[in-house]
């Protein structure tokens, strides 16, 4: 049995370079209260999906605060990538950066659901767009 609704390691985005890479070469999508950024770009690699989820530190200032939007941030991705898994095509590489842009200390679990989830939806019929037609355009 496959286990889909794990957050592994080699799935989270670390590198700093690669992370700078994907805030300078980004296109986004937003729903309140979430920015989604992505790079995609035509080359196989090992992880074709890697995220990185973020809480500015500019507007909350306690750690734990942060730390608590992130974990249900994350919580949420684990549960709903396999949407982005399905419509994904063979040799696309995907670096996404979850931001929270709210300004609730204590968000609700739905109320970022839904904000992911429709970030997700405009993503996938992007790529459903560039797999349905060329994908020479990417970086």
């Amino acid at each position: 049995m496959i286990k889909q609704y794990q957050f592994k390691k080699e799935e989270r985005l670390k590198s700093a370079v690669e992370i700078d890479n994907l805030f300078k070469n980004c296109r986004y999508f937003t729903s309140n209260p979430i920015k989604l950024i992505y790079d995609i770009r035509k080359e196989k690699v090992q992880n074709p999906l890697q995220v990185v989820i973020t809480v500015p530190s500019r507007k909350f200032r306690n750690a734990a605060d942060r730390n608590r939007i992130r974990r249900k941030m994350r919580e949420i991705y684990r549960l709903n990538k396999h949407r982005i898994y399905s419509v994904m095509v063979q040799d696309l590489n995907i670096r996404l950066g979850i931001i929270y842009t709210g300004d609730d200390k204590a968000p609700e679990y739905e109320l970022l659901e839904a904000g992911l989830l429709q970030c997700m939806a405009k993503l996938n019929s992007y790529i459903r767009k560039l797999s349905g037609g060329d994908v020479t355009d990417l970086h």
